[in-house]
């Protein structure tokens, strides 16, 4: 029943001199690198399987899982939301 703790990470990505954060999100969406289409299925494969938790009957019946489960899923499609809106802006020509 209990579960190991999951470690934050320590090792993280550094960009390099020549990194341009909104030119890497430059792209349309039928048009992503296959590197960002994995990372945003991912985070959408999870989105659905918190949806799916969230709304059990088993999750209503505990308010602190539900609480839990519910926050999972906020900061989820809110990743999801951010990394959509700055691949969208970064497309906008200005």
């Amino acid at each position: 029943m209990f579960t190991k703790p999951k470690a934050i990470p320590a090792d993280l990505y550094r960009p390099n001199d020549n990194y341009e954060p909104k030119g890497a999100l430059a792209f349309s969406r039928e048009q992503a690198p296959p590197a960002f289409i994995a990372v945003m299925t991912e985070i959408q494969d999870r989105i659905a399987d918190t949806s799916l938790l969230v709304s059990t009957m088993a999750t209503a019946k505990e308010p602190g899982y539900l609480a839990h489960a519910a926050g999972q899923l906020s900061a989820l499609t809110e990743l999801w939301d951010a990394l959509e809106q700055r691949r969208a802006e970064s497309v906008t020509v200005e």
